[in-house]
């Protein structure tokens, strides 16, 4: 009896974790690491203001940082693998290069407001300890979006909103673009000039990726896909800063050296017109969906070896569990959410939606799925534990996308045919905010931008 009533208090470990993760993130975000690091026999004073810390996916992070040691300021953002030892997190950065300072590997546990570990450079190293102490009246530095930068697909733009809804800038793309996505470093979005304002119809379509520059929200240059045509979908592997892109124009996948601006590899998807793509924990696989042959394929990212994975009709967009075990699939013409073990790349089951989901978001509690319902004019909400939709949200227009806010507060749908940005409470589950774009912009995706 003793071993049964152990067993049901014990905590689901993803429900944990994501608990863990989520004090973590509060832990470091508006925090300060005031201490002293070792160099041989030489001790001197460090200090790390944090601005904010997120997680991209499985183990990486991006923690904004000012670093100040002796005469050296810098501030920038540092990508690190955050692992665990049961409740407490280490900090891990392997031969990473830091603009202004070098490069550097480190090893840092963060306890109950102390930080210790160990550093190196190329050639000497140490030691590293202090105290983590948050802002004054430790509250915490707001991660909602102050931007959100709109994929405007009938202008051609991408228009930038500050979190009052006023337009701020814009800067003009290719024509039609789709989708948008982020640099690791935050300082760059990525915009795919499909080219054809309907993934359905027919055309050549365009050939480039549209590259902002998100300081001066102005656009920084174009990456040529050369015969590759109708870039769709898009994500970025947060080690090496290079992006994978559906095209339509042949089929397929391309792998993309941003900082050359060229292609480096195109990949056959075994399918039929490849629409949105998402890369697991470890960036080793895109999952492509084929939205005409209502497959999803597992594409080695090394090897180019591909496994399909039979679906529900026309696959969309795609989520990440918290452990990134499973993959959640939004398929439009099936009503669906498609369930995939990333592991054995197997379908093991699926939840029941409203009409038409067709992009999907992972709520900050690791247990909720949210995403838009085309056709059906809303949003829905649904329970990972049951695999049942439990609401959905009218929206009195036709949502082609959903994305969330850094601190998942918020979710955000564009409706194309009525020129405007709807703003959801995910916690109240209902609309708190409606944003007006320019007559005849049609908005896409909105990115959120702390």
């Amino acid at each position: 009896m003793l071993l049964l009533l152990a067993a049901c208090s014990r905590p689901d470990p993803a429900s944990e974790q994501a608990r863990l993760e989520r004090e973590f993130e509060q832990t470091m975000t508006g925090a300060t690491l005031a201490g002293k690091f070792s160099l041989g026999s030489r001790v001197a004073e460090d200090r790390y203001t944090i601005s904010k810390a997120s997680k991209l996916r499985g183990d990486l992070w991006i923690i904004q940082t000012r670093i100040q040691y002796g005469k050296r300021d810098v501030t920038v953002p540092v990508p690190v693998a955050v692992k665990w030892a049961g409740d407490t997190p280490v900090i891990m950065l392997t031969d990473a290069g830091i603009p202004g300072l070098g490069t550097y590997t480190a090893r840092v546990v963060i306890y109950r407001g102390q930080y210790a570990g160990t550093w190196s450079a190329k050639d000497h190293g140490g030691q590293m300890w202090g105290t983590v102490t948050r802002a004054s009246g430790g509250r915490q530095q707001s991660t909602s979006a102050r931007f959100l930068a709109v994929v405007e697909k009938i202008a051609g733009k991408v228009g930038f909103y500050d979190a009052s809804g006023v337009r701020v800038a814009e800067a003009k793309v290719g024509t039609h673009p789709h989708e948008i996505v982020l640099s690791p470093d935050r300082r760059y979005a990525y915009v795919s000039d499909n080219g054809i304002l309907w993934m359905t119809e027919p055309g050549e379509g365009g050939n480039t990726i549209s590259i902002l520059d998100l300081e001066t929200r102005q656009k920084a240059g174009v990456i040529s896909l050369g015969n590759y045509r109708r870039p769709h979908g898009m994500d970025v592997d947060p080690g090496t800063g290079r992006i994978v892109s559906t095209i339509e124009n042949p089929d397929g996948l391309l792998l993309i050296d941003p900082a050359q601006r060229k292609v480096i590899r195109k990949y056959d998807v075994q399918g039929e017109d490849p629409h949105m793509v998402l890369l697991d924990a470890k960036a080793e696989y895109a999952y492509v969906s084929n939205t005409a042959t209502h497959t999803l394929a597992a594409v080695h990212l090394e090897s180019g070896k591909v496994k399909l994975i039979p679906v529900d009709k026309r696959p969309q967009g795609a989520t990440l569990s918290t452990d990134g075990r499973l993959l959640y699939l939004t398929c439009s013409d099936g009503n669906s959410i498609v369930i995939i073990d990333t592991e054995k790349k197997e379908r093991i089951g699926s939840i029941a939606t409203g009409k038409g989901p067709g992009r999907v978001v992972l709520a900050p509690d690791g247990k909720t799925l949210v995403y838009n319902l085309q056709p059906g004019e809303a949003a829905g909400f649904a329970d990972i534990a049951s695999r049942k939709e439990t609401s959905t949200i009218p929206l009195g227009g036709r949502p082609l996308s959903l994305t969330m806010s850094p601190d998942g507060q918020y979710a955000y749908a564009g409706i194309q045919d009525q020129d405007k940005v709807i703003v959801i409470s995910v916690a109240e589950r209902k609309i708190v905010q409606t944003i007006a774009t320019p007559p005849k912009s049609g908005p896409d995706p909105a990115l959120p931008l702390p």
